[in-house]
């Protein structure tokens, strides 16, 4: 993604990035971003003009009284007062809580939510991003979050033509990603084959977010949830080819088979992508939090 994609969101990486000053040797004055998010020859162009050795640095720039500036020739007040130099010395004045400050360090994980803050729902506000799922189930479930999944009303609204855009699975209601993964009668069984599994008393879910806040919050043991958080996705996303299965094979599935499907397919997850040592197929089968 280039850089002017990130501005026209608000996003701009330049923010995300800072000068560890220290002493200031190694930093220059005017043309790197020290003193907030981008460089003082930028901000203050006109003073840059009068500097008289634009590549000095930091350290060159500093006394025991604070900063002082070394121009081609005096200004005058009044040049002064139009040129800024009261501003930027305002800012100079609060440089050292500025160096605490800084941490040189970038992160993903801060340019990622600045990015989704602006291209996200803002009212998403958990999605659990589990090592122990595949990569491409865990987008699955967050375009399902957003309703971006390509059900019957999501192809409607692209401006695709569909015979229906009732639910494939009961008919119903119409075909969204809420209702096709959570609401829908197939999912309820599915869901219920599976609370029966893990010994749970599951309470009745209307949306994917709901579902993914229950498990996100469940109990107090971190390895269980863990668990959990994997056969909930792991459910959401055997519902999906199940309704492919049912709409371009004309091949209905029962709820109880695409329960088998989940806890097979969980099973090679947790065994292998979560490393848990003996991780006993017998034990899993009789109840999921038993391998622990």
């Amino acid at each position: 993604m280039a850089k002017s994609e990130f501005e026209l969101m608000g996003v701009v990486p330049d923010n995300l990035f800072y000068v560890v000053v220290g002493t200031g040797e190694s930093t220059n004055f005017w043309n790197e971003a020290w003193l907030g998010t981008s460089p003082l020859s930028l901000r203050f162009p006109n003073l840059f003009k009068l500097e008289k050795r634009k590549s000095a640095r930091i350290s060159e720039r500093r006394n025991s009284y604070g900063f002082a500036m070394d121009w081609k020739r005096t200004p005058s007040a009044t040049q002064l007062r139009s040129l800024n130099l009261k501003n930027l010395r305002r800012l100079l004045t609060h440089f050292p809580s500025q160096m605490l400050r800084t941490h040189g360090v970038f992160r993903v994980n801060i340019l990622r939510d600045q990015i989704d803050s602006v291209i996200t729902d803002v009212s998403i506000k958990i999605m659990e991003w589990s090592s122990m799922v595949p990569i491409k189930v865990l987008v699955f479930i967050w375009r399902a979050c957003l309703g971006r999944i390509l059900t019957a009303d999501a192809l409607t609204h692209r401006g695709v033509n569909t015979n229906s855009t009732l639910c494939s699975m009961c008919s119903n209601q119409e075909e969204t990603a809420d209702h096709l993964l959570v609401d829908c009668m197939f999912a309820n069984d599915t869901f219920k084959w599976i609370s029966k599994w893990c010994g749970l008393d599951l309470p009745l879910f209307s949306t994917v977010e709901e579902v993914i806040s229950f498990a996100s919050q469940w109990g107090n043991c971190p390895k269980k949830r863990k668990i959990l958080i994997s056969i909930v996705y792991g459910i959401m996303w055997c519902i999906w080819p199940a309704r492919n299965n049912r709409i371009f094979n004309q091949a209905p599935s029962k709820p109880s088979s695409t329960a088998d499907h989940a806890m097979t397919l969980i099973y090679g997850w947790v065994k292998y992508r979560g490393k848990i040592e003996n991780c006993n197929w017998v034990f899993w089968c009789n109840n999921p939090f038993s391998i622990l």
